[in-house]
C-alpha cells in the first residue's frame, strides 16, 4: 500500500511538471516566434516577404540595416535614446535607493505617511498632467532639451521605484545593519556597504523595468523633443510607419534595432532579475 502511494505521488509530480513545462514552452514560443519572424522579414527583399514569410531569406538583405543608419539617420536616433535612457535610469536607481534607505531607518509613523504619498503618486496617469507638465517645461526653457526629458522620466518613475526598492531593502536583516553600527559604520557607510550589495537583485529588477519604460516611451518624447534630430529611436520607428509603410522589411529592420538593446539588457541581468523577483515574492 505504501509503495502504491509513493508511485502515485511520483506520477502526480511528473504530470504536474509536464503540464507546467508545457505551458511555459507555449508561452516562450508565443514570445519568441514573433521576434524571429520580425528578424527574418527584415532581411528579405520586398517580393520575398509576401511568399516566404516564415523561412530564412534565400538572399539576406543586410543592406537594409546599413540604409537605416546611413540614409535614414537611425544612428543619431539610437544615440539620442542612449543619451536619455542611461542618465535617466542611473538617476532613478540612485535616488530610489537613497529614498528607500531613508524609509527603512525612518520612524514608523513618518514611514507610513510617506508610503501613502508614493502610492497616491502611482495612481496619477501621465496623460492627466501632460498639459501643466508642458507649460512648466516651456517656462523653464526645457523644451527640446535632454535635461528636461530626463527630469520628466526621473520624476515620473520615483513613486513606483521607491516603493519597490523599499520592499527589497526592508528584507535586509536588521541585525546586519546593527552589527555595522556597532562596528562604527555611519548611515552612509551602512547604505553603501550593506544595503546596496544586498539589495542589488531588487535594484536590477527596478532597473530593467525602468529601461523598458524609458526606452519605449513615445508620447513624452514627442511632446518635449519637438525637433526631428532630437527624437529617440522608438519615435523614429513610430514615424516611419507612415513614411516607409510600404517598405515592410525596412520597417521591421527598424523594429529589430529598437528591440535589440532591451533584449541585451534583459539577457545580461537575467540572474539578478530572477533573484529580485524571488526576493520580492518571499520577503516578509
Amino acid at each position: 500500500m505504501r509503495r502504491q502511494r509513493s508511485t502515485a505521488a511520483v506520477l502526480r509530480r511528473a504530470v504536474g511538471s509536464t503540464v507546467i513545462y508545457g505551458v511555459l514552452g507555449i508561452v516562450s514560443l508565443a514570445t519568441v516566434i514573433p521576434l524571429v519572424w520580425m528578424v527574418f522579414t527584415s532581411l528579405k527583399a520586398p517580393p520575398e516577404y509576401l511568399t516566404n514569410s516564415w523561412l530564412w531569406p534565400q538572399d539576406p538583405q543586410w543592406d537594409t540595416y546599413v540604409t537605416l543608419f546611413t540614409e535614414r539617420g537611425f544612428g543619431r536616433y539610437f544615440l539620442n535614446s542612449l543619451l536619455v535612457t542611461v542618465p535617466s535610469v542611473s538617476l532613478i536607481l540612485l535616488l530610489a535607493a537613497m529614498a528607500a534607505y531613508g524609509l527603512v531607518i525612518a520612524r514608523p509613523s513618518m514611514r507610513s505617511r510617506t508610503l501613502i504619498y508614493f502610492v497616491i503618486g502611482q495612481m496619477i496617469p501621465v496623460t492627466a498632467i501632460i498639459a501643466p507638465l508642458y507649460v512648466m517645461l516651456r517656462t523653464a526653457h526645457l523644451i527640446n532639451s535632454y535635461l528636461g526629458l530626463i527630469l520628466v522620466f526621473v520624476a515620473g518613475a520615483m513613486s513606483i521605484s521607491i516603493f519597490l526598492t523599499y520592499g527589497f531593502f526592508r528584507a535586509v536583516p536588521s541585525e546586519i545593519a546593527d552589527a555595522a553600527s556597532i562596528d562604527g559604520a555611519g548611515r552612509w557607510r551602512t547604505f553603501v556597504a550593506i544595503y546596496l550589495p544586498l539589495g542589488a537583485p531588487g535594484l536590477a529588477t527596478v532597473g530593467i523595468f525602468q529601461v523598458l519604460s524609458v526606452w519605449n516611451e513615445i508620447l513624452l518624447v514627442i511632446l518635449i523633443m519637438q525637433r526631428n534630430e532630437l527624437q529617440t529611436l522608438n519615435v523614429a520607428v513610430f514615424q516611419a510607419v507612415g513614411e516607409y509603410g510600404t517598405d515592410v522589411p525596412a520597417l521591421f529592420a527598424g523594429l529589430t534595432v529598437a528591440a535589440l538593446p532591451v533584449v541585451i539588457v534583459y539577457l545580461l541581468f537575467t540572474r539578478q532579475f530572477v533573484a529580485g523577483l524571488t526576493a520580492g515574492a518571499t520577503k516578509g
